[in-house]
């Protein structure tokens, strides 16, 4: 079975206020697969603090890795 798993940060703007980070790490568990693949996000303050963070199993969704066009 094939895991792909892509991670992806970024800053921005909570409830209008400057300083926070994201992180956002989505999991791809293979064909064709529809439990298991799984989506982690977490936002930080200035301070480096979680104020949200939401992790969990797509219930019945499906995350689709693919290749770049080449």
């Amino acid at each position: 079975m094939q895991i792909d798993s892509a991670v992806f940060t970024g800053t921005g703007e909570w409830n209008g206020l400057p300083g926070y980070t994201f992180e956002v790490d989505a999991t791809d568990q293979g064909e064709p697969r529809r439990r298991g693949d799984a989506v982690a996000i977490l936002i930080r303050d200035s301070s480096g603090q979680i104020v949200a963070q939401v992790i969990g199993d797509l219930a019945a969704g499906n995350v689709q890795s693919t290749p770049p066009p080449r």
